[in-house]
């Protein structure tokens, strides 16, 4: 879990690694998951967006809206594979909640997941 210095910004990540290379790794894996959820609803289809990453690679981001006390909450997440790893960032800030899904910023998501990548992203040398 990533939390800011001073405010309630908060992000989550979730991924896996293998010291095998798996060009299979679905990049949209981990948010179908998230959309399956029973509370869930895409508000914003994903899509592919570039992020700033020293490797170049693609992200997919999209948001979604979760039903929780009555409220509708926005949340969004961008997800990444490669040949040896996955992840998944997923923004749940209380100051994100109230934002109106189509106001989210994906592209400031997109940037800060792809450090976040750079950062927990494994190297193997076979």
């Amino acid at each position: 879990m990533y939390s800011a210095e001073s405010g309630s910004g908060q992000l989550i990540y979730t991924g896996s690694f293998s010291d095998r290379q798996n060009p299979f790794y679905p990049k949209m894996g981990l948010l179908d998951g998230m959309e399956k959820g029973d509370s869930m609803s895409v508000a914003v289809p994903r899509r592919d967006m570039p992020g700033e990453s020293t490797e170049g690679d693609q992200l997919a981001c999209e948001v979604l809206t979760k039903a929780e006390g009555g409220q509708e909450l926005t949340t969004a997440a961008c997800s990444w594979a490669d040949h040896y790893t996955q992840g998944a960032i997923v923004d749940n800030s209380p100051d994100s909640f109230g934002v109106a899904p189509e106001k989210y910023d994906l592209d400031a998501l997109a940037k800060r997941t792809a450090r976040i990548r750079d950062e927990v992203r494994v190297t193997v040398n076979n």
